[in-house]
């Protein structure tokens, strides 16, 4: 955006969603995955506000960083 106006996580999350949402509606898909690192606040936005669920989660060693694998059924 150019004109120095900042979105918030929560826009950006629902443009992404509507896109990937449009993309497998067209070759007819159903399912969004996502890794995010395991913080309250992403949990908040994907699971609470974006009807995201935990499936699963995976450690990176390379970033010492634990993310959970999440899952949107549209």
């Amino acid at each position: 955006m150019d004109n120095g106006k900042r979105i918030s996580g929560d826009e950006l999350i629902g443009y992404a969603g509507d896109i990937l949402a449009d993309i497998q509606h067209r070759t007819g898909g159903g399912i969004i995955y996502l890794d995010c690192e395991d913080k309250q606040h992403l949990k908040d936005l994907y699971i609470d506000r974006h009807h995201y669920k935990i499936f699963g989660e995976r450690y990176s060693h390379s970033d010492d960083i634990r993310y959970l694998q999440m899952i949107r059924f549209f």
